[in-house]
């Protein structure tokens, strides 16, 4: 216990104190080594209850998600299982569709060329439609960037509804790294800080991807070595508007079709997709296969990779909310079926 934080251990003593029903022993007795497990701090025993009791509830969904996925996907109860659906998404996603669509978009056509660069830091639309099967043989049955170590370390957003600055950053990092085959990582706290005004509902309450796209685009981002992120609080920092530096010039809309994605992430780089991540709160590993339907994207996340499992294709994803969630920060989803909308708004950027 020596390694318990101090605010940790008040709460475990608040907790044991409190005395519970016979029924609910067993489930209280998890919820205190949840508590110590991920240093949970609560500020009374209104607090703790209540958070107790969304623990509860919890419990009985990461049992209906393991029966549902059947052994493809295992649910846990991580880090986020004191926190409502509500909760979870304002703090851990903060996604938002644009108001209004971009404005007349031009299609990137491939021709004969294996890849075809935009100049202009609006937003295109990829398709690839009129290319035949036979020109699509050269995708590889499965791809995965981090074979070829173009992909950076998983970061985390914390309590900041900010994934859609993440993903749009990662996205760019992924284009820059597969054109240049070196790795970068930009700054998610300059845009989070200094660009409000550009970028709308930026200060960790969610946005949209196609607005940090063309604003680094037109604008430039810095090194995150130069200006790392710190509003893991919720809270948005100090603007630094300084070290700025270009690292793309535009982005592009990709259809979402199965081979038109795969074709963007293996010629271009990291996709920057938009999902429904509700049932993601207790995601721990396998296939994500939701049985509901979704019809609200809200939150941000990057494809980088595909493959194929016990005949069930999949996406490989990777998340913003830290290497100790998913598999090592990721989650796998099945593929071609719109699972959770991640193949609804799609995008790449361009370098």
């Amino acid at each position: 216990m020596n390694e318990v934080p101090s605010h940790t251990m008040k709460t475990l003593q608040m907790a044991a104190r409190i005395n519970v029903d016979n029924e609910k022993k067993e489930s209280f007795g998890q919820f205190f080594g949840f508590i110590a497990r991920f240093k949970k701090n609560y500020d009374n025993q209104t607090e703790l209850y209540s958070r107790y009791q969304r623990f509860a509830s919890a419990i009985s969904r990461v049992e209906q998600l393991n029966q549902e996925h059947k052994g493809n996907a295992q649910f846990e109860l991580n880090q986020f299982a004191d926190l409502t659906p509500e909760e979870f998404l304002e703090r851990h996603a903060g996604s938002r569709m644009p108001e209004k669509a971009s404005e007349a978009r031009t299609y990137i056509n491939f021709g004969t060329e294996t890849r075809a660069r935009s100049t202009t830091a609006g937003g295109n639309d990829f398709d690839s439609t009129n290319r035949t099967r036979s020109k699509r043989s050269y995708l590889p049955y499965s791809y995965d960037m981090r074979d070829e170590n173009l992909i950076t370390g998983v970061r985390d957003q914390g309590q900041c509804g900010c994934c859609f600055i993440f993903a749009s950053l990662e996205g760019i990092q992924g284009a820059y790294a597969k054109k240049y085959r070196t790795r970068v990582r930009l700054s998610v706290e300059q845009i989070l800080s200094c660009y409000q005004d550009a970028v709308p509902h930026s200060q960790c309450n969610g946005g949209n991807t196609e607005d940090v796209l063309q604003f680094v685009a037109k604008y430039g981002v810095a090194r995150d070595s130069d200006y790392p992120f710190t509003s893991s609080d919720g809270y948005a920092g100090t603007c630094q508007n300084e070290n700025r530096e270009n690292y793309s010039t535009g982005f592009s809309h990709v259809r979402g079709e199965e081979e038109d994605m795969k074709e963007a992430l293996y010629n271009y780089g990291t996709l920057v997709v938009g999902m429904d991540a509700e049932d993601l709160q207790y995601y721990s590993r396998g296939i994500f296969s939701p049985s509901g339907r979704s019809n609200q994207i809200n939150h941000s996340v990057n494809i980088v990779g595909w493959g194929e499992e016990n005949g069930t294709p999949y996406w490989i994803v990777k998340n913003s909310w830290t290497n100790r969630w998913g598999e090592n920060g990721y989650f796998r989803i099945t593929r071609g079926y719109n699972t959770a909308l991640i193949e609804s708004y799609v995008q790449v950027a361009l370098v």
